[in-house]
């Protein structure tokens, strides 16, 4: 009925299989009763059909407009000069209710001359009863202009009790410690039509209200409820407003404060800038770009997307990161290539972390004061990223410092806490005993999964089933992709005595028609299917760094959370053994599982139970706590029952 006008996507991270987004799940859809008209990677099925916003989806605009979509409203035939007619059409309001919502529209018209005098009704529907919002329509000379008055009307009725929501409210509970806990529910409405304004919009802007669900005579509102004009534009900024007040008009609840928290995404979820001048093109594809416009920087990743099958090679190669033998250093493939991140400290370069945020800050959390993040190159290992680890250092420093010396907490997701668990190993004890309070570890991969191998191998990280060249030269691309990345050799399992905690040397990972590899076999995994030496050298080292080889205790109060009950593979099957003179090697056929979040294996995340001695020595406690069918890296309300649950375990910890 209604599409956007001059949306506006940040695109996501599309080359790779697994991107980290925690908290992504959290935000509800933000469009009125809305078909998205414009197509985009995002914005659109993937089979090209237009859908409503998702979770974690957002607009850059409130500003709606008819899309030739009105449904038109029939009147009988053969009505006199001066009668009045009535018809009615029903519009649903997809808002994430409980309840299927319809507003019926009631049109009538009246026949003077050539001029239809048209007014509105509507009413919200809720299992097929009417509820008590309704709007009445002024006088417009057609049916679109009294469709959308009945429309802003109706949503200006609308509203949210700690118990009850209108169709166009969505609420949602927040802890904010052991014993506090928020009920936070937005609403969405439409300012009247402005006569002044085109006649074929709807200005919608968002109000909130916040209540203490121990106390629900303690509330805050959001601007919006006393001064409709001054409602946001985002529902979350709404959100953060009302629990805010909530907390202002209430000092004294017994709520607890938050103390400094710094943030770790995972594998990918960082973006990548780069700049080029004068760099010859990769082997084979001499028509790649040698130098990015005006040297200026750009983005190298998120990757772009609706590139063709001549760019893909271009854009890896200037991805790639390779070991260099001779220095023990890892750096750009391509000569006369910088790249880097964005907003250290802040969350301008993390782009699935930028929705996310709302959830803290309605937790009681505020940017740049006592909310922080870490972006990273997760192209590299942690021997990759010393002067990363400088900046964080200086970072925790700091941000102590403006707290009155609060210690700051770390909380790192997936690929994260391999990030934070090296930079802990590089300070002292006595720094991080007067530093850091906590380090959280969602989702953590200490042991490896066995997707990294099979995405070095051949691409394809589970069995594939009648294979055609289409999806071969997928494969292949996501292969060259992974061999590209030297933080994936990171991600091999780890080999171990413990198989509960690792892969032991009578455990396969890999079966070909003739042979078996166990983690113990990662350099003959890739010596025999033709890696670059490079990528075996790189092998070689990391097989002996500190940080996931020795794998040292982190020395603070940790606190490890993780999912189980939903299969992980751990092995794959090949019909035929690798050939390293070969381009492309055989796909996998088969596999076998374990427990895990669906991306990581149990023991993956188990692995740090060995610490509990050390932990002990150091006087620092080791939590470990699963959470069933809880998926990857959710720990966050909203997305699952158990990442709600853990949520508020570990806010439990992190609130004085």
């Amino acid at each position: 009925i209604i599409s956007i006008k001059n949306t506006h996507w940040r695109s996501l991270p599309l080359a790779l299989k697994h991107n980290e987004f925690p908290g992504a799940m959290r935000l509800q859809p933000i469009v009125l009763f809305a078909t998205v008209a414009q197509s985009s990677a995002v914005g659109a099925g993937l089979d090209g059909a237009p859908r409503l916003f998702g979770r974690g989806e957002s607009a850059a605009t409130t500003e709606l407009n008819v899309g030739g979509g009105v449904p038109a409203v029939e009147f009988d035939d053969g009505w006199k000069a001066g009668e009045t007619q009535c018809a009615s059409t029903k519009v649903p309001l997809p808002f994430n209710h409980a309840d299927p919502c319809n507003a019926t529209i009631t049109i009538c018209s009246s026949d003077l001359g050539k001029t239809w005098m048209c007014n509105a009704t509507a009413y919200e529907l809720a299992d097929g009863v009417t509820d008590k919002s309704v709007g009445f329509g002024s006088t417009f000379t057609n049916q679109t202009l009294a469709f959308y008055d009945a429309i802003s009307r109706l949503l200006l009725t609308m509203d949210a009790t700690s118990n009850h929501t209108d169709c166009s409210c969505v609420s949602m509970d927040y802890p904010e410690g052991a014993s506090c806990k928020l009920r936070v529910a937005y609403c969405a409405y439409a300012l009247p039509i402005d006569p002044n304004s085109p006649p074929d919009t709807l200005t919608v802007l968002y109000r909130a209200r916040a209540w203490d669900l121990n106390n629900e005579e303690y509330s805050g509102e959001s601007a919006g409820y006393q001064t409709l004009s001054e409602g946001t534009t985002l529902p979350q900024d709404a959100e953060i407003q009302a629990a805010n007040n909530l907390r202002a008009n209430f000092p004294k609840r017994a709520c607890g404060t938050v103390s400094p928290l710094i943030l770790v995404p995972g594998f990918t979820s960082s973006e990548v800038q780069y700049r080029m001048h004068n760099s010859p093109p990769p082997k084979g594809h001499p028509l790649c770009p040698t130098s990015t416009p005006n040297d200026a920087w750009e983005t190298l990743y998120p990757a772009p997307v609706n590139q063709s099958l001549l760019q893909i090679p271009c854009w890896i190669s200037t991805l790639a990161s390779a070991f260099d033998p001779a220095t023990s250093t890892f750096g750009p493939v391509r000569q006369g290539l910088e790249t880097r991140t964005l907003d250290f400290g802040g969350f301008g370069g993390i782009p699935g972390f930028q929705a996310g945020t709302a959830t803290f800050q309605i937790a009681g959390w505020e940017l740049g004061k006592t909310l922080f993040a870490v972006p990273f190159d997760w192209r590299m290992p942690s021997p990759g990223l010393e002067s990363m680890f400088a900046e964080m250092q200086q970072l925790v420093e700091n941000v102590t410092a403006m707290n009155n010396g609060a210690k700051a907490s770390i909380w790192a997701f997936s690929g994260g806490p391999q990030i934070a668990l090296s930079f802990l190993h590089r300070q002292t004890q006595s720094w991080k005993d007067a530093h850091i309070d906590w380090f959280v570890a969602t989702s953590p991969v200490w042991g490896g999964v066995t997707e990294a191998v099979s995405a070095y191998v051949s691409g394809a990280t589970a069995p594939v089933l009648n294979p055609n060249a289409s999806t071969m030269l997928e494969f292949q691309y996501f292969r060259n992709l992974a061999r590209s990345l030297p933080a994936a050799l990171w991600y091999f399992p780890r080999a171990g005595g413990n198989a509960s905690t690792s892969w032991t040397k009578d455990e396969p990972i890999i079966k070909t028609k003739t042979k078996q590899y166990s983690a113990f076999d990662a350099v003959e995994i890739l010596t025999d299917v033709g890696a670059d030496p490079s990528i075996i050298a790189a092998r070689k080292f990391l097989e002996n760094e500190s940080d996931l080889g020795t794998f040292a205790a982190p020395g603070v109060n940790t606190f490890v959370t993780y999912g189980t009950g939903t299969p992980v593979i751990v092995s794959l099957g090949y019909p035929d053994d690798f050939s390293p003179g070969h381009a492309s090697q055989p796909l996998p056929s088969s596999c076998s599982t374990e427990s895990g979040d669906g991306l990581v294996p149990l023991r993956s995340s188990l692995r740090g139970t060995e610490w509990a001695e050390s932990q002990a020595i150091f006087e620092k406690q080791l939590v470990y706590r699963e959470y069933p069918n809880q998926p990857h890296a959710q720990c966050f309300p909203g997305a699952a029952t158990a990442g709600t649950q853990c949520f508020e375990d570990v806010l439990s910890i992190l609130r004085s």
